[in-house]
């Protein structure tokens, strides 16, 4: 017994003597306080419905931890199975305890929403039920996601209210349904549609985590049993990862701190390195500790193993590697080298922003756009995928995946390009055989002499190949012209520019509504100008002795030569020659152009779908008139 008793007082004397050095250890790091609120996914409800795994607040928290062992990670999880975006709203707005945890967190995360959904949506009369059944769950369903916004919106703002310094991460949803294979159409316009509604309340206040790829051809990884909607552990991680991309970005881990003070290990939470701007040392911060690593007076040290790069002036177009630094010692600016070249960082004197350096060669106006998943998803049965250029810029290009391709093909949809003022529909057909990703390009070439439209040169990429020529699908154009100089909007055409005989060539086209709509068969250059009124008269004389050829046998070959000749001014402006009516010309330019050479493709938007639409219907109606036009060769 007095053995036992002795035992117990060495163990609470040596908790004692032990205990305030482990409370100075803790109080030498920083506090990072991390606290979840939402459903079952932020609880951590496993995939058989009835346990609990490490949920992505878990996972957040434990990699936090392991990135950041120079601070205490305080977690707080509030997370409950079942809540709605209403129930999280007066949890945040009347629970003490989760309001205590609110006003001292540092990083929040948010998933909430898909009960708001699930508890409208009737899946018997979704899979079961008459039209009207259909209809009724529909627009509750639509209900509910305007009630999501407004939840969100509150809680958002009302944790910024309490907490304005918080960084708030709101996760959209993954397509937790993907064994419903008969209703994929349905469940992901639903589930977009949630989407769409949490990101537009995100803008309120808070980062949106979109989490609806990462999922997407993973289902059996993530979401191993076919009647719950809850991920396992894989799936949480992979949640967590795209969680944490942002919340690491928002610590600003990777980044520089600037000052005329000594770095601090405590302060500065994240950041990478540390420019002292009087000695210009160099700092990186190494298992939360700042090293010395270079000076950039002296040329000296490297940062992930690239040299410090240092001169008067802006960097050198040419030199660095992606990830490099460069220093101009005279005005202290650092510039970074990116993929698109070196760009501009900060001022080291004043930590003000700075320009992009400015070279002799002005980089290519140049958009892309990558075209996600979930937007391919959410495309019905012959439905339109609209691609938007959202920059007025020289080259604008739009990549699609094989994947996507495929997808589009099984779903006969179209594509709707849309520029500032030029669009285009392009049946999915056309692309390929699904196998090879493809790249469309709209690149502006600016106006021709007497063009009432934009002078526009269009390409497809299929893998390594380049499509000129098509054969069993039309794309359809629409241009917008300039109004003001027209005369008579009957006669106004689309041309595309022979690039052999140098001069262009009508292929026809139906003015409407302020644009001039026309299908072509093959790819090159294209613009609008009106017909004169003596090309009219020459285009109708044209058809009688085109008849006599064909019956006699003569006389096509004389056509041709004639209508191929130029004169010595047009020979001088190429490109603005002279507007071609014959059809062998037309048929001998879609030829030359198949032999030029492939382009690089751009992409660009504008807001043309009342051309689409109202081209479609004109398309439609007049499609025998256009069959017609182009047997009587006129052109």
């Amino acid at each position: 017994m007095k053995q036992t008793i002795k035992l117990i007082s060495v163990l609470i004397l040596a908790v004692f003597i032990l205990l305030p050095q482990a409370v100075i250890a803790s109080e030498e790091k920083s506090d990072l306080n991390y606290m979840a609120i939402g459903d079952s996914l932020a609880e951590g409800l496993s995939f058989d419905g009835m346990n609990f795994i490490n949920g992505y607040p878990d996972q957040i928290n434990n990699q936090l931890v392991e990135k950041l062992p120079y601070l205490n990670i305080n977690y707080t999880n509030a997370g409950v199975s079942g809540y709605t975006t209403n129930q999280v709203l007066s949890q945040v707005m009347s629970d003490d305890d989760v309001r205590k945890a609110l006003q001292e967190a540092d990083i929040i995360t948010i998933s909430a929403g898909a009960n708001d959904l699930l508890q409208v949506v009737d899946m018997e009369k979704l899979m079961n039920g008459s039209s009207e059944d259909q209809l009724e769950v529909i627009k509750a369903a639509e209900a509910a996601i305007n009630g999501v916004v407004v939840n969100l919106g509150s809680i958002i703002g009302e944790i910024n209210q309490v907490n304005p310094e918080a960084s708030i991460f709101v996760m959209g949803y993954y397509n937790a349904m993907p064994y419903l294979v008969d209703m994929q159409d349905l469940v992901i316009q639903l589930i977009a549609g949630l989407n769409q509604g949490i990101k537009a309340a995100a803008e309120t206040g808070a980062y949106y985590v979109p989490i609806f790829d990462v999922f997407h051809g993973n289902y059996e990884e993530y979401l191993p049993n076919p009647e719950n909607i809850h991920p396992n552990e894989a799936g949480y991680k992979a949640i967590a990862d795209v969680f944490l991309n942002y919340i690491v970005a928002d610590l600003g881990e990777g980044h520089w701190v600037y000052s005329n003070n000594k770095p601090d290990d405590k302060a500065d939470i994240g950041a990478s390195y540390y420019v002292h701007v009087t000695t210009l040392d160099i700092y990186e911060k190494v298992k939360g500790k700042w090293e010395l690593v270079g000076n950039y007076k002296e040329g000296t040290g490297a940062i992930d193993e690239l040299s410090l790069l240092y001169g008067n002036g802006i960097p050198p177009k040419d030199a660095g590697y992606i990830g490099q630094y460069y220093l101009d010692v005279e005005n202290k600016y650092l510039y970074l080298k990116h993929k698109e070249g070196w760009l501009g960082e900060v001022n080291l004197v004043n930590e003000e922003p700075i320009d992009d350096p400015v070279y002799d060669e002005e980089p290519v106006d140049h958009e892309q756009v990558i075209v996600n998943n979930e937007a391919v998803e959410a495309v019905k049965k012959d439905g339109v995928l609209r691609i938007d250029f959202k920059e007025a810029l020289k080259v604008s290009e739009v990549t699609l995946s094989a994947e996507q391709v495929k997808m589009l093909q099984e779903k006969r949809a179209v594509l709707a390009i849309n520029k500032e003022d030029v669009a285009l529909t392009i049946p999915s057909g056309l692309l390929g055989d699904g196998t090879e990703a493809v790249t469309i390009t709209v690149t502006d070439q600016g106006y021709t002499p007497d063009s009432l439209s934009k002078v526009y040169d269009f390409t497809i990429q299929i893998g390594e190949k380049y499509l000129r020529q098509f054969n069993e699908h039309e794309v359809t154009l629409y241009f917008k012209v300039d109004e003001a100089k027209v005369k008579n909007t009957e006669n106004l055409k689309v041309y595309f520019f022979n690039e052999e005989t140098e001069e262009w060539v009508v292929i026809g086209g139906s003015y409407m509504d302020g644009a001039v709509v026309a299908a072509t068969s093959h790819f090159s250059k294209f613009t609008v100008f009106e017909m004169e009124e003596e090309e009219i008269i020459d285009e109708v004389k044209e058809e009688e002795p085109k008849a006599e050829s064909e019956e006699n046998g003569t006389g096509k070959a004389d056509d041709v030569k004639n209508a191929g000749k130029k004169s010595d001014e047009e020979k001088k402006n190429k490109g603005t020659g002279k507007l071609k009516t014959n059809a062998e010309e037309k048929e001998e330019s879609a030829l030359a152009s198949t032999k030029q050479g492939g382009k690089q493709l751009p992409e660009t938007a504008t807001n043309m779908y009342n051309w689409i639409f109202a081209g479609s219907i004109l398309l439609l109606t007049g499609g025998v008139m256009l069959i017609v036009s182009r047997r009587k060769a006129v052109y």
